[in-house]
């Protein structure tokens, strides 16, 4: 195990007392408390600080998830459970999404690879999440990588629907057969046995139905595992929740197959799955029906594909980008990215919305820079208006996807020059530019604190929620 050092240098920016107090608790509490305190974690509310700060924490975290990953040390009376580790990755998540100088020092990547050959599909969730944000590394390729590369393969092609992963995230959606088939081997010839299981039995327990299989078919040692994990996937996805998991599963698992494993798996997986651009753009074109997280793993799994950085083919990265209409005003992708701009979500539902909404965006910067295609899609109808819209927002929530939006705008001006600097001013950007520069003003002239704000102590928690706001 990799430990960071947590020794801080007097040079390092001095972090928040807020920030500071929560990561030293989060850090030192007993392991019964965490998992609440983790449930009350919202990282990218938080100021961005050294990433040396950080390192106790991570380190912590670290050692969670390799005692969960380890089936011997999951056995004792102290181990993490599996909503504890979930939560971890939901924080750890959070905290690379919003720092990108924690990236640079990540080093739970071993741990993020055994944690895929957990059962516990939530835990496998969000294991490719982080994955999904973390920089290409070691840790999934080499030797060590063969077994984590099968089980990214297996994940990715996932169960499959006749009506393609969005039909699997409608409500009418219904429990299908279960059917799969494994190598046989009858004296020196060599065979399939097709594996079925009625619809009625999906509410069984996956590991029941395993063990019933392979006492009936006699299926050797070696594909035990892919039968688990596919008959575990078909009992998960009985229900809508369920269901949208497991495609979220799938897409995530694609989208770290063709970031971590290189150009190669992406030739291979479309040879199985012919059809996979297709779903994508569907998913696409239906982003407010299919859930947050489906949402968002389809966002980040097209932009693994079209990003350049990652060596895909030509030929295969042109195929999508014109399926996806890239070349035209109101293509897939800049239609997916005005709707979402353009929809108020109600209160519950923000928080997702806006992690769908940043995911749109950093698709829109991905194809900016590999394509040079963001011209042509700002000229999409009130583009440029809902953009400048959400610049005027100034709730919490909204701050990151304010900031992801104008670097869209930033890369934008860079890429295609006059033409986007004209629509910017058709469309009054700098009008709309003064006027949030002035509500900054505003707000900081209305402040009544008179201090170092860094060193202030926060409220409690038994505090209101006004004080909280103020705050």
């Amino acid at each position: 195990m990799v430990l960071l050092e947590e020794r801080v240098s007097a040079l390092a920016l001095k972090p928040p007392r807020s920030l500071k107090l929560v990561l030293a608790q989060l850090t030192e509490c007993p392991q019964a408390e965490l998992l609440e305190l983790l449930r009350e974690f919202k990282g990218q509310h938080w100021e961005r600080c050294t990433a040396i700060h950080w390192h106790p924490l991570l380190n912590r975290f670290d050692n969670i998830l390799a005692s969960y990953a380890d089936p011997a040390r999951r056995e004792v009376h102290d181990a993490p459970s599996g909503e504890l580790v979930c939560e971890v990755l939901r924080a750890l998540y959070d905290a690379l999404m919003q720092h990108a100088e924690l990236k640079g020092v990540f080093a739970s990547g071993d741990r993020l690879r055994d944690l895929l050959e957990c059962t516990d599909l939530p835990v496998v969730l969000g294991t490719l999440r982080c994955l999904s944000v973390c920089p290409p590394g070691r840790h999934l390729r080499g030797t060590h990588g063969v077994v984590a590369e099968r089980r990214l393969e297996a994940l990715a092609g996932g169960t499959t629907w006749p009506g393609g992963l969005c039909s699997a995230c409608s409500r009418d959606c219904p429990v299908r057969d279960f059917a799969y088939e494994v190598p046989r081997v009858s004296g020196d010839a060599l065979g399939l046995t097709a594996l079925v299981m009625p619809a009625a039995r999906a509410s069984t327990d996956a590991q029941e139905l395993t063990r019933e299989l392979i006492a009936s078919h006699s299926i050797l040692e070696v594909y035990h595992p892919s039968l688990r994990l596919q008959l575990g996937m078909w009992c998960h996805a009985r229900t809508l929740d369920g269901r949208r998991e497991v495609a979220a599963i799938a897409l995530y698992a694609l989208c770290n197959a063709v970031k971590h494993l290189g150009p190669g798996f992406l030739h291979q997986h479309l040879q199985k799955r012919p059809g996979l651009f297709a779903e994508l753009c569907d998913l696409l074109q239906n982003l407010q029906t299919i859930g947050e997280e489906v949402g968002v793993a389809a966002l980040r799994a097209t932009g693994a594909i079209l990003d350049s950085r990652y060596g895909q083919n030509r030929a295969e990265m042109t195929q999508l980008s014109q399926m996806l209409g890239l070349s035209v005003p109101h293509g897939i992708v800049a239609c997916a990215l005005r709707g979402l701009l353009g929809e108020e979500p109600p209160p519950k539902q923000m928080e997702g919305h806006y992690r769908v909404l940043m995911s749109a965006l950093d698709l829109f910067q991905i194809t900016t820079a590999s394509n040079h295609q963001t011209t042509v899609q700002l000229g999409h109808a009130g583009m440029i208006l809902a953009m400048l819209e959400l610049l005027q927002k100034t709730n919490i929530i909204s701050l990151p996807a304010v900031v992801s939006m104008l670097r869209c705008l930033e890369l934008a001006a860079e890429v295609s020059g006059s033409t986007a600097l004209i629509l910017f001013r058709e469309f009054r950007g700098l009008s709309a530019f003064s006027n949030r520069l002035q509500q900054e003003v505003d707000l900081l002239m209305d402040l009544d604190f008179k201090g170092d704000a860094y060193d202030k102590e926060p409220p409690p928690m038994t505090a209101s929620e006004d004080e909280r706001k103020t705050y």
